[in-house]
């Protein structure tokens, strides 16, 4: 589907033609002849680092390996699961839980009236 809209650049109006596709992605249109684009799509390979040491011995399995510490990775996990935690909402779901054990303490004193009627109503008692 194309689309078209109307901008003001330096006091001029211009017509910015736009494409979209299937997936709702929408991507200006280039002109044949236009000095826009900005280069080859190409992405460009990752810059090969050191692995193994001048023993054969491993160093590091990515390049940004030594950017932090095993301490520093540890404290972030630890940082990240409290903020995560203290942001659930315990008392809501305490509420929850309670409600479903009421419903089901409920359900069960129905199922045991129910089964002394039937076994008075045999015996005759009823």
């Amino acid at each position: 589907m194309a689309l078209w809209s109307l901008v003001c650049i330096d006091g001029q109006q211009v017509v910015v033609l736009s494409k979209a596709d299937k997936y709702g992605n929408v991507r200006s249109v280039d002109s044949p002849g236009s000095s826009n684009h900005t280069g080859s799509t190409q992405r460009r390979r990752a810059k090969k680092v050191e692995t193994h040491d001048n023993s054969g011995k491993r160093e590091r399995y990515f390049p940004d390996d030594d950017r932090f510490s095993i301490q520093d990775m540890v404290r972030c996990t630890l940082f990240s699961a409290l903020r995560l935690n203290s942001t659930y909402d315990y008392a809501g779901t305490t509420l929850y839980v309670l409600a479903l054990y009421v419903l089901a303490l409920y359900v069960l004193a129905l199922y045991v009236l129910a089964l002394f009627i039937h076994m008075f109503y045999d015996l005759g008692m009823l």
